[in-house]
């Protein structure tokens, strides 16, 4: 959406001492092997205490914390954190090989391939930088009347060719 701004906080985050039984609850139904909720258990700890700038965004409801950025202060306590949260991404490009993240996070080139969220459960508010802004959307003046043409889908035109192709073959 043109013109939309999240809602961004400083907050700390309360992420550590949860034990692997809890962990296994919170991310029932994800497939996580006990090597992985170890890893997991791992980065939480580690993320814990930590004070960063999150985003909340309208497509997934404004529950969700995401990391949009740290103080210089945390990086190495964010790094080795991330590097743990590395061992269980969806998308791991990471897996068991820190020499290449460390490359990438050193060389400013490291990207997580989708957001790092925390839940509100995990996240103290410290001060609100940003509220949610929406750009409304403004109408459409009307043109004196006359009715604009609705074009079709591709689908629906291409469908429609083919229907008249096969008429003229008939002929």
């Amino acid at each position: 959406m043109a013109g939309y701004k999240p809602r961004i906080t400083l907050c700390r985050l309360h992420t550590g001492g949860k034990s692997i039984a809890e962990l296994r609850e919170r991310y029932k139904g994800q497939g996580l092997t006990y090597r992985e909720l170890e890893t997991v258990k791992k980065s939480l700890d580690l993320f814990d205490g930590v004070t960063l700038h999150l985003s909340q965004w309208e497509y997934d409801g404004g529950k969700d914390y995401h990391v949009l950025s740290w103080e210089k202060s945390v990086d190495a306590q964010m790094k080795e954190a991330t590097y743990w949260a590395e061992q269980t991404n969806p998308f791991p490009r990471y897996l068991d090989n820190r020499p290449a993240f460390e490359a990438d996070w050193e060389a400013g080139e490291y990207d997580p391939g989708c957001p790092f969220i925390f839940w509100p459960e995990d996240v103290e508010e410290l001060a609100v930088i940003q509220e949610e802004q929406k750009e409304e959307r403004k109408e459409e003046p009307a043109d004196d009347g006359e009715a604009k043409e609705e074009v079709p889908p591709r689908w629906r035109q291409i469908k429609a060719k083919q229907a008249r192709r096969k008429r003229r073959k008939k002929r």
